[in-house]
């Protein structure tokens, strides 16, 4: 019996930002909601902004337009300590975290001066890298802004 190779699918997505990309669909992220305020967008790819860059870009493979710049909060936070709800870990598959299948990203917003970008750490997307399940989630512990400063002044 002849064993059959399992290949890898890859699939062309159109972007505003990058153009035609070619991308693996295995490396496809599924939320498993929607974003707040984009129902029409909940498969998205992960893309490297540069080279050693702690940012990405967190593209939609459905909506050519939509692009968010992510990042590890943990880089410009690092007493970052997420409390999530055991809903939130059980949706998408995990029984506790953090779990080694983890990866905890937070949007970024750039403003016109660079110097005032911030990250959202109180609604921080989960994504578990086995499933490729993603949801943003609010964490229970509310010491944590929506806007953080990602650049301090030293």
């Amino acid at each position: 019996m002849e064993q059959v190779k399992e290949e890898t699918k890859n699939k062309k997505i159109n972007t505003t930002r990058f153009g035609e990309i070619e991308i693996n669909e295995d490396k496809i992220i599924k939320f498993v909601e929607s974003l707040p305020g984009l129902p029409k967008s909940q498969n998205f790819v992960l893309l490297p902004h540069k080279e050693k860059s702690p940012f990405m870009w967190f593209q939609s493979t459905e909506l050519p337009e939509l692009a968010f710049v992510v990042m590890n909060p943990f880089v410009c936070v690092e007493s970052f300590n997420p409390q999530i709800a055991v809903d939130d870990l059980s949706i998408l598959g995990f029984k506790k975290y953090p779990d080694s299948d983890a990866m905890v990203l937070g949007l970024v917003s750039i403003p016109e001066d660079p110097k005032e970008m911030t990250i959202n750490l109180i609604a921080p997307i989960l994504l578990n890298l086995q499933t490729k399940a993603a949801k943003q989630i609010v964490l229970e512990n509310e010491d944590y802004p929506i806007k953080h400063r990602i650049l301090t002044e030293e």
